[in-house]
């Protein structure tokens, strides 16, 4: 019997329209986890290192991203790295209430050595006050704060009057509150005039201070064997004479960095002559100097610096403004520079010469003559600016004369710009 042909008619089952099948995710596996669908979602290992890249100095103030959701918030509660950095900073006058901002200061320094937990910490402390007088207030409580951190204090920054510093002080010779055994960084300003009487004896001993930085601070009360000069390695003066910064700079021979931001002698008589024996700094590869022009002596007159690596020149905070005038056509202009092309030369110069970092970083009126730059032949990086046209000109076309930079390392020119 013949088979029966099959019918071309299409069903009716056929004529349906063919239903259009959603997308199913896969169900996630333990092999192969699901992406995190929101911010939300992220582990909190994640949240604590994006919130550790954005920390500032205010985790509480300056950290928007706290306010995204409760699992920001209770990130920023569990993460001790973000709270290893405290400053307070107190305004006093006969107008403000001395006693509540002391108080709130102790609870901010309370809350951030608690959130941080055994993590090392940078501690600030610093008062503006009435001048010439001082406020009255009972900074005892703050004290006490700053002695609960037990040891935790990795760099202090202490900006208060002398009356406040000399309490501290007698409260820590008295009951030994402050524990700066680990103490690497210090930071001492001075915020008025006054004495401080006894001296600050409880810098004395800090086997781990590496760096030191005093502004405006007599240095009559921190010279040995107040502070542990022998230790240094990283020194700051801001606001001294370039002769009085010589005493403290002798007593620490093993410094790799120094910064000196001088302050200028007002009356020209005054000033000293220039020393017969500047202190040599065998060490020292790093050196920061700023001064203003006309100043004497300079620090290069000073020190001397045989193994440098990066010198860095500007023109010091405690510059007049009277002093950063246009050149007077009938003036000398190299009068007006903030240091001499040949102080610049005696950095530089030299057969043996290491410099490979020249930073000047101030307006620069005159044109330098050829010779400063002889015998040049390790510097590799070069940033000038802002300078007049005249000088940038001259400079870069007694730099042309010579092969200063070798070709193994790629030089690296900066120029910014400045006044015709």
């Amino acid at each position: 019997m013949p088979k029966r042909a099959l019918s071309r008619t299409p069903s009716v089952e056929n004529n349906k329209r063919p239903r259009k099948h959603r997308y199913r995710p896969p169900k996630p596996s333990s092999a192969s986890p699901m992406p995190p669908r929101t911010v939300n979602d992220l582990p909190l290992e994640l949240l604590a290192s994006i919130l550790e890249h954005h920390k500032d100095v205010e985790p509480a103030k300056n950290l928007p991203l706290m306010l995204v959701c409760h699992r920001w918030r209770n990130c920023v509660e569990t993460t001790p790295a973000l709270w290893t950095e405290v400053s307070v900073h107190l305004r006093l006058s006969v107008y403000l209430n001395a006693t509540k901002q002391i108080a709130a200061a102790v609870t901010k320094l309370d809350g951030y050595r608690e959130h941080a937990g055994q993590v090392a910490m940078s501690v600030s402390v610093s008062a503006v006050e009435a001048y010439p007088n001082v406020i009255p207030a009972d900074f005892r409580p703050l004290y006490d704060a700053l002695g609960r951190f037990k040891g935790r204090i990795r760099s202090l920054t202490l900006g208060l009057h002398p009356i406040r510093l000399a309490a501290l002080n007698e409260l820590h010779t008295a009951h030994a509150t402050l524990d700066l055994s680990n103490l690497q960084d210090l930071e001492i300003a001075a915020t008025g005039e006054g004495r401080l009487d006894p001296p600050l004896a409880m810098f004395s001993t800090l086997p781990s201070l590496r760096s030191l930085c005093l502004q405006e601070m007599p240095l009559a009360f921190v010279l040995p064997p107040l502070v542990p000069w022998s230790q240094l390695t990283e020194l700051t003066l801001s606001g001294y004479p370039s002769v009085d910064c010589m005493a403290p700079v002798s007593l620490a021979p093993n410094l790799t960095r120094l910064r000196v931001e001088a302050q200028p002698i007002e009356d020209d008589d005054d000033a000293p002559d220039r020393p017969e024996n500047p202190v040599v700094l065998e060490r020292l590869e790093d050196l920061e100097m700023y001064e203003a022009a006309g100043m004497q002596p300079r620090i290069t007159d000073c020190f001397k610096f045989p193994n440098l690596r990066t010198v860095i020149v500007d023109a010091t905070s405690y510059y007049r403004e009277s002093d950063c005038r246009p050149p007077d056509p009938e003036a000398d202009e190299s009068d007006l520079d903030i240091i001499h092309p040949w102080d610049v030369q005696s950095l530089l110069s030299g057969k043996e010469s290491k410099v490979h970092t020249v930073v000047l970083r101030t307006l620069w009126y005159s044109p330098w003559p050829a010779g400063v730059f002889h015998n040049i032949a390790s510097v590799t990086e070069l940033d000038v600016g802002p300078a007049r046209r005249t000088f940038v000109q001259e400079f870069f076309r007694v730099f042309a004369r010579y092969a200063f930079f070798p070709p193994a390392a790629p030089p690296h020119h900066a120029l910014h710009g400045g006044t015709r």
